[in-house]
Protein backbone atom coordinates (compact mmCIF):
# COMPACT_ATOMS: atom_id res chain seq x y z
CA UNK A 1 0.00 0.00 0.00
CA UNK A 2 1.87 3.41 -1.19
CA UNK A 3 1.46 6.48 1.07
CA UNK A 4 2.06 8.60 -1.22
CA UNK A 5 -1.16 10.96 -2.25
CA UNK A 6 -0.15 12.16 -5.63
CA UNK A 7 0.40 7.97 -6.82
CA UNK A 8 -2.70 7.10 -4.99
CA UNK A 9 -4.77 9.77 -7.01
CA UNK A 10 -2.98 8.71 -10.07
CA UNK A 11 -3.22 5.11 -9.80
CA UNK A 12 -6.96 5.66 -8.97
CA UNK A 13 -7.27 7.86 -12.11
CA UNK A 14 -5.54 5.68 -14.50
CA UNK A 15 -8.35 3.01 -12.91
CA UNK A 16 -11.15 5.14 -13.96
CA UNK A 17 -9.78 5.13 -17.72
CA UNK A 18 -9.43 1.76 -18.20
CA UNK A 19 -12.56 0.85 -16.64
CA UNK A 20 -14.34 2.79 -19.02
CA UNK A 21 -12.79 0.89 -21.93
CA UNK A 22 -14.16 -2.76 -20.16
CA UNK A 23 -17.58 -4.17 -20.68
CA UNK A 24 -20.23 -3.40 -17.59
CA UNK A 25 -21.54 -6.73 -16.23
CA UNK A 26 -24.27 -4.83 -13.65
CA UNK A 27 -26.56 -5.32 -15.91
CA UNK A 28 -26.66 -9.10 -15.79
CA UNK A 29 -26.58 -8.99 -12.05
CA UNK A 30 -29.22 -6.66 -12.13
CA UNK A 31 -31.34 -8.81 -14.11
CA UNK A 32 -31.39 -12.05 -11.68
CA UNK A 33 -31.73 -9.41 -9.13
CA UNK A 34 -34.82 -7.83 -10.71
CA UNK A 35 -36.20 -11.66 -11.37
CA UNK A 36 -36.85 -11.68 -7.79
CA UNK A 37 -40.04 -10.67 -6.27
CA UNK A 38 -39.16 -9.01 -3.50
CA UNK A 39 -38.89 -4.94 -3.11
CA UNK A 40 -35.20 -3.38 -3.63
CA UNK A 41 -34.15 -0.20 -1.71
CA UNK A 42 -31.25 -0.29 -4.17
CA UNK A 43 -33.38 0.36 -7.00
CA UNK A 44 -33.79 3.57 -6.22
CA UNK A 45 -29.61 4.30 -6.24
CA UNK A 46 -28.28 5.28 -9.16
CA UNK A 47 -25.54 2.75 -7.73
CA UNK A 48 -25.35 -0.50 -9.24
CA UNK A 49 -22.01 -2.45 -9.10
CA UNK A 50 -18.22 -2.10 -7.14
CA UNK A 51 -15.11 -3.51 -8.68
CA UNK A 52 -12.43 -4.87 -5.83
CA UNK A 53 -9.86 -4.99 -8.37
CA UNK A 54 -10.16 -1.47 -9.96
CA UNK A 55 -11.38 0.10 -6.48
CA UNK A 56 -14.10 1.76 -8.81
CA UNK A 57 -17.90 2.03 -8.19
CA UNK A 58 -20.05 1.83 -11.10
CA UNK A 59 -23.15 3.66 -11.47
CA UNK A 60 -25.80 4.06 -13.89
CA UNK A 61 -24.42 6.59 -16.28
CA UNK A 62 -21.28 7.62 -14.22
CA UNK A 63 -18.25 5.55 -12.17
CA UNK A 64 -15.87 6.84 -9.83
CA UNK A 65 -14.23 6.38 -6.34
CA UNK A 66 -13.43 7.59 -2.85
CA UNK A 67 -10.38 7.82 -1.23
CA UNK A 68 -9.80 8.50 2.51
CA UNK A 69 -7.43 11.34 3.81
CA UNK A 70 -4.66 10.51 5.36
CA UNK A 71 -4.15 13.06 8.34
CA UNK A 72 -0.94 14.96 7.70
CA UNK A 73 0.77 16.39 10.95
CA UNK A 74 2.86 19.47 10.74
CA UNK A 75 1.84 20.22 7.53
CA UNK A 76 4.01 23.20 5.69
CA UNK A 77 4.26 25.26 2.82
CA UNK A 78 5.42 22.36 0.86
CA UNK A 79 2.44 20.02 1.77
CA UNK A 80 0.05 22.76 0.46
CA UNK A 81 2.60 23.31 -2.95
CA UNK A 82 2.54 19.60 -3.39
CA UNK A 83 -1.42 19.05 -2.87
CA UNK A 84 -1.94 22.18 -5.12
CA UNK A 85 -0.14 20.81 -7.85
CA UNK A 86 -2.18 17.03 -7.24
CA UNK A 87 -5.43 18.73 -8.58
CA UNK A 88 -4.17 21.08 -10.62
CA UNK A 89 -2.34 18.59 -13.09
CA UNK A 90 -3.42 14.83 -11.99
CA UNK A 91 -6.83 15.43 -12.19
CA UNK A 92 -8.93 15.49 -15.29
CA UNK A 93 -10.79 18.63 -16.37
CA UNK A 94 -14.41 18.93 -16.23
CA UNK A 95 -14.82 16.41 -13.98
CA UNK A 96 -16.39 16.76 -10.66
CA UNK A 97 -14.32 16.27 -7.45
CA UNK A 98 -16.37 16.35 -4.41
CA UNK A 99 -15.00 16.49 -0.78
CA UNK A 100 -16.99 14.71 1.98
CA UNK A 101 -16.36 15.91 5.53
CA UNK A 102 -17.03 14.00 8.39
CA UNK A 103 -17.40 14.13 12.15
CA UNK A 104 -18.21 11.16 14.79
CA UNK A 105 -18.24 11.21 18.09
CA UNK A 106 -17.38 7.66 18.55
CA UNK A 107 -13.81 8.07 19.98
CA UNK A 108 -13.38 5.03 22.42
CA UNK A 109 -11.59 2.57 20.74
CA UNK A 110 -9.06 6.04 19.30
CA UNK A 111 -9.21 6.83 23.21
CA UNK A 112 -8.20 3.44 24.49
CA UNK A 113 -5.45 3.32 21.71
CA UNK A 114 -4.20 6.96 22.38
CA UNK A 115 -3.90 6.27 26.47
CA UNK A 116 -2.37 3.04 26.25
CA UNK A 117 0.96 4.63 26.60
CA UNK A 118 0.36 6.92 28.94
CA UNK A 119 -1.73 4.50 31.03
CA UNK A 120 -1.33 4.57 35.18
CA UNK A 121 0.21 1.76 36.88
CA UNK A 122 0.45 1.06 41.28
CA UNK A 123 -2.66 0.20 43.22
CA UNK A 124 -5.14 2.59 42.41
CA UNK A 125 -3.85 2.21 38.23
CA UNK A 126 -7.28 0.70 37.20
CA UNK A 127 -9.38 3.57 39.46
CA UNK A 128 -6.90 5.99 38.08
CA UNK A 129 -7.57 4.24 34.48
CA UNK A 130 -10.93 4.67 34.61
CA UNK A 131 -10.77 8.19 35.34
CA UNK A 132 -8.91 9.09 32.65
CA UNK A 133 -11.37 7.62 30.11
CA UNK A 134 -14.08 9.04 31.48
CA UNK A 135 -12.61 12.40 31.22
CA UNK A 136 -12.18 11.70 27.59
CA UNK A 137 -15.38 10.25 26.90
CA UNK A 138 -17.14 13.53 28.64
CA UNK A 139 -15.33 15.64 26.25
CA UNK A 140 -16.39 13.50 23.32
CA UNK A 141 -20.52 13.39 24.39
CA UNK A 142 -20.02 17.37 25.45
CA UNK A 143 -17.39 18.84 25.41
CA UNK A 144 -13.71 19.56 27.83
CA UNK A 145 -14.06 21.67 31.24
CA UNK A 146 -12.89 25.09 30.54
CA UNK A 147 -12.19 28.14 32.76
CA UNK A 148 -14.89 30.24 33.89
CA UNK A 149 -16.08 32.87 31.14
CA UNK A 150 -14.18 30.38 28.89
CA UNK A 151 -17.06 29.57 25.98
CA UNK A 152 -14.97 27.69 22.96
CA UNK A 153 -16.71 24.59 21.21
CA UNK A 154 -12.98 22.23 22.64
CA UNK A 155 -15.28 18.71 21.85
CA UNK A 156 -13.19 15.76 21.15
CA UNK A 157 -14.40 14.20 17.34
CA UNK A 158 -12.07 11.46 14.91
CA UNK A 159 -12.97 13.11 11.73
CA UNK A 160 -13.14 11.94 8.33
CA UNK A 161 -12.03 13.54 5.08
CA UNK A 162 -13.16 11.35 1.82
CA UNK A 163 -12.19 12.94 -1.81
CA UNK A 164 -14.61 11.44 -4.20
CA UNK A 165 -14.50 11.48 -8.00
CA UNK A 166 -17.02 10.31 -10.61
CA UNK A 167 -16.92 10.45 -14.55
CA UNK A 168 -19.78 9.43 -17.24
CA UNK A 169 -19.83 6.26 -18.95
CA UNK A 170 -18.97 6.41 -22.58
CA UNK A 171 -21.83 5.66 -24.53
Amino acid sequence: MNNNPLEAVTQAVNSLVTALKLPDESAKANEVLGEMSFPQFSRLLPYRDYNQESGLFMNDTTMGFMLEAIPINGANESIVEALDHMLRTKLPRGIPLCIHLMSSQLVGDRIEYGLREFSWSGEQAERFNAITRAYYMKAAATQFPLPEGMNLPLTLRHFLVLFSLKEKKPG
